[in-house]
């Protein structure tokens, strides 16, 4: 696939569009729906179809040809030969035909929203699995830095060169920050697992979705109906062409025959008609149900489709408030975080600066960092969010960085 890019047998490294196509191509849950769509198109062919004529054959004084016509043998056996057919009157065709279509279309919808809903899984898998590597790796770095802080001021303290509370503090700094670091690889390494799972990646093997640079600032798109509402607008033509089935159903259907009959020696044409009596009530009951079922499918359609616009209006609301913020985290921010750091280390080697100042500026380093990776995932999920209930096709560009770069 020219989206791959070759590396170490042990890391399966994707671009964006190609991680995407991996996720939906592997998933059981998009080949279950295609299936299913495949059967209700090959239904519709079904309800299109005329029913098979009947065919039956009878033969009347076996064993006693002799005393009922006075012939023996194949003279003396009566019997008929007819094919009889079902004509529907009343549009039952038409109708099972709109029904099986409006199902049709209703498992196409659903194939639609299963493989968005598979695009916007993988969006956010590789969103966390970024942002809990970043904040692990941010965590081991500032575990390693605190314990040699640590061990610096248990030397200075055990040289009389400053007082034990520093080095009693770095300690409980360094024990921190070393927990700290535990508790991230650990979810680095839930996050990992479970973007391997939706890539479908051999257990084990590390799955790294490298997103290139963007010109641009994801801006959107074309939205459409989304998948939950179109199958809800087939629901509602189904169980109206339900209704139209069960109305047809109450005109009686005829059934003409034709054949041969054979009595008494002698061989005739033989036809016969025969319908239903539309005396039971039956029909009509089997009427009222369907219409209380369409009645049923448009309530269904209107709360979805509230629901749909509330949370579609909460998405947006969601990622405009993500989306303001993207200047803050612009390129000269680490660079500022370090010179603050830097800052701080040489004043308290100048004894100008206490331990207090030193450890509270690496602290709001770590801090910032790991909330721009929060900030950054937030908003790739919420892009994706967003255009799953606008309509809008789930592409790999929902990764890009909105500030351009990701922070180092």
């Amino acid at each position: 696939m020219a989206g791959w890019i070759s590396q170490a047998p042990d890391t399966l490294r994707l671009d964006g569009a190609a991680a995407l196509r991996r996720a939906v191509a592997q998933a059981p849950a998009v080949r279950a729906a295609a299936a299913r769509e495949s059967a209700s198109v090959a239904l519709v062919r079904r309800a299109g179809s005329w029913r098979n004529p009947i065919f039956s054959v009878t033969a009347e004084n076996l064993g006693a040809e002799v005393q009922t016509t006075g012939e023996s043998g194949l003279a003396g056996i009566e019997g008929q030969a007819i094919i009889e057919q079902t004509l529907t009157l009343g549009g039952d065709r038409g109708a099972a035909i709109s029904e099986a279509r409006a199902q049709a279309g209703a498992a196409g919808a659903t194939s639609a929203g299963i493989e968005a809903d598979i695009r916007l899984q993988a969006i956010q898998a590789i969103a966390l699995a970024d942002r809990d590597a970043a904040n692990a790796r941010f965590a081991a770095q500032e575990s390693a830095a605190l314990r040699q802080i640590a061990a610096m001021m248990a030397r200075r303290a055990a040289e009389g060169r400053s007082s034990g509370g520093d080095a009693a503090l770095a300690a409980l700094e360094a024990a921190s920050a070393a927990s700290l670091s535990a508790r991230r690889g650990a979810l680095s390494a839930e996050s990992q697992a479970e973007l391997g799972r939706v890539m479908d990646a051999t257990p084990g093997v590390y799955v790294k979705v490298e997103v290139a640079t963007c010109p641009s600032p994801w801006a959107g798109g074309i939205g459409s109906r989304p998948a939950e509402l179109v199958r809800a607008d087939f629901d509602v033509a189904a169980a109206d062409a339900a209704v139209a089935r069960a109305k047809a159903g109450r005109v009686p259907d005829l059934r003409p025959s034709a054949g041969l009959r054979r009595t008494q020696g002698f061989s005739g044409l033989w036809l016969g008609l025969s319908l239903d009596i539309p005396i039971m009530p039956s029909g009509s009951a089997t009427e009222q149900a369907a219409r209380f079922q369409a009645d049923a499918a448009r309530e269904d359609r209107d709360a979805l489709a509230r629901l749909v616009a509330a949370r579609d209006a909460g998405a947006g609301a969601a990622l405009q408030q993500l989306d303001e913020v993207a200047g803050v985290f612009d390129a000269r921010l680490v660079s500022d975080l370090e010179r603050a750091v830097r800052s701080a280390e040489s004043r308290y080697a100048a004894g100008e600066g206490t331990l207090v100042e030193l450890l509270d500026t690496r602290r709001a380093r770590l801090v910032l960092l790991t909330e721009y990776e929060e900030w950054r995932a937030a908003q790739r999920i919420a892009r994706a969010r967003k255009a799953r209930l606008s309509g809008i096709p789930i592409e790999a560009e929902m990764l890009c960085d909105s500030n351009g770069r990701q922070l180092q």
